[in-house]
């Protein structure tokens, strides 16, 4: 294809060369197609060639079908997973689709169901493998404000019926602990006690993202001056008394890692789940500890008396988040191993953390957190119990893929696939979603030093014709839990619109800037913990 002057039929592997090298760099793609003369395809032929080309509000016919597809090869335990969900906001604007002849913008639940009035907010829904590496955008919805409790319980029930129908086990539910997503944990009859949801004789786990919980818990202790637990009274004052010695000192640091935006951070600090877990971590408990033994937190009887309960506390949330937050085995931290068959250290110390948070009170206040916490254990050790006893050959279950790390790093992509977007419209949102899932951005793996959530290393599905050879598409090697990703094929349908209108709507999606890509940063310590939200 490149030295050879040859007609303009292009292989497979042509093709799918050519729609990588045009993801990576339009300008690169330009560059060497008309500067060097390489014989790449020109970029209309790239838009017929692409497997979609927008993607509808609501449980689009086209998505269903190829992710059905594609579940008819998988072994039966790859085909366990989660559904996630989540909303971006997106800006008001309406914009007349000469594909679909309607206007985008307005309230759109799919199926017809518009509202004339104007959406602020996109809520999506993921389906992301637990024993398995995938992960696939089920469907999205545009609404004004956040979707109500009442219309969100029906939505959650939609897309699990649609994920069974095609052969996907549906294990858990995972969400934030938004109002909304309280609510209809209520209404479809979730609470702390019970986290088990049954449709259509299966079990659904459902449990808030623990990493939303940890940020809720740092918050709690923040904003609250004083903590009731069963080993006394935590006070904020003793980390912030502990940080103030820090500051005093150039030579010696108690808690180096400690900074202003963790002990005082503003509302904007407030979203970073990882300096909550970097404040409610190991070496912030050992330096309380060290601090008090010589004195160096005052004479104040009242505080010193909340020393040992908060050191108890801080390092209480360190190992609960440690015990959740298993992404591989082998991990040197036998806290951060997998969930088993019989493991009955792991589920003892997790019961053990439910009893501690059940008698943690905050005077005249209801902690949301608390009982999210107490609900989330219970449905990991329900669910790991379940999946275990019903599928013999899984030897283990990694608590830590039980999160939205996948649907954030998602909203990520969209927010820099025009530049630096972060509140696209919802007519952009059809063709960002259609070019993400078309030319398997996802694949990339990416940490950025101050982003919002830890890189996944999970395979989005890709869109192929040939689904008859399970092998062939490379379940057995790409999406196992044992082994890495790799390239799959990318396969071609029929063309639908014209390539020189949408040519020119696609010039405009910039290029999402390579300096966004770095290589995958290893795991910090416990006490450090990872970059997240």
């Amino acid at each position: 294809m490149i030295v050879n002057v040859r007609n303009t039929k292009y292989t497979e592997e042509e093709r799918s060369l050519a729609q990588n090298i045009k993801y990576m760099s339009s300008k690169a793609y330009g560059f060497m197609r008309e500067d060097l003369s390489f014989r790449l395809p020109h970029q209309r032929s790239l838009l017929r060639w692409r497997p979609i080309r927008y993607v509808r509000p609501g449980i689009d016919e086209s998505v269903i079908a190829n992710l059905k597809n594609m579940v008819t090869s998988m072994p039966e335990n790859h085909r366990i997973c989660q559904i996630t969900w989540d909303e971006i906001s997106i800006r008001k604007d309406l914009t007349y689709n000469q594909f679909t002849d309607v206007i985008d913008g307005f309230v759109d639940n799919g199926q017809g169901q518009r509202e004339m009035v104007i959406g602020n907010k996109c809520l999506f829904f993921m389906i992301k493998g637990i024993c398995s590496k995938w992960k696939y955008i089920l469907s999205y919805y545009v609404s004004h404000h956040a979707v109500c409790a009442k219309d969100l319980a029906q939505l959650i029930r939609t897309n699990i019926e649609v994920a069974q129908s095609i052969g996907l086990k549906i294990k858990a539910a995972v969400c934030d602990q938004a109002g909304p997503n309280q609510s209809a944990f209520r209404i479809l009859g979730v609470s702390e006690e019970n986290g088990q949801f049954l449709f259509k004789g299966e079990k659904i786990h459902f449990m808030y993202d623990y990493c939303h919980l940890m940020k809720s818990m740092r918050n709690t202790f923040l904003n609250n001056h004083e903590v009731i637990t069963e080993d006394g009274i935590v006070r904020n004052l003793v980390v912030k008394k502990l940080y103030a010695i820090d500051k005093a000192n150039d030579n010696f640091k108690i808690c180096p890692k400690l900074t202003d935006v963790h002990v005082y951070p503003n509302s904007f600090e407030k979203m970073s789940v990882s300096r909550a877990t970097q404040l409610l971590s190991n070496s912030v408990a050992a330096g309380i500890e060290m601090a008090n033994d010589p004195g160096l937190l005052g004479e104040d009887r009242g505080l010193l008396k909340s020393v040992k309960p908060t050191q108890i506390f801080v390092k209480r949330m360190n190992d609960l988040f440690d015990e959740l937050d298993v992404k591989y085995i082998g991990h040197k931290n036998p806290l951060k191993w997998p969930m088993r068959r019989n493991s009955e250290g792991k589920t003892g110390r997790l019961l053990d953390h439910i009893q501690y948070l059940q008698n943690i009170g905050v005077r005249k206040k209801n902690l949301a957190c608390i009982k999210g916490f107490i609900l989330t254990i219970r449905s990991v050790i329900s669910l790991c119990e379940d999946i275990l006893d019903q599928y013999p050959s899984l030897d283990f279950v990694l608590c830590g893929k039980l999160n939205q790390d996948a649907l954030e790093n998602f909203f990520y992509k969209i927010r820099a696939s025009q530049g630096l977007n972060m509140h696209p419209t919802a007519h952009d949102i059809q063709y960002i979603v259609a070019r993400l899932m078309s030319m398997k951005i996802l694949r990339h793996r990416f940490q950025e030093k101050r982003s919002n959530c830890e890189d996944d290393d999970d395979v989005f599905l890709d869109w192929i014709d040939d689904h008859s050879n399970a092998e062939e598409n490379g379940w057995d090697e790409d999406l196992s839990v044992d082994y890495p990703d790799e390239q799959l094929a990318v396969g071609e349908d029929p063309l639908i619109g014209n390539p020189d209108d949408q040519l020119a709507m696609e010039e405009d999606l910039q290029d999402i800037p390579e300096e966004l890509f770095i290589d995958e940063i290893p795991e910090k310590p416990a006490e450090l913990q990872v970059q997240r939200y």
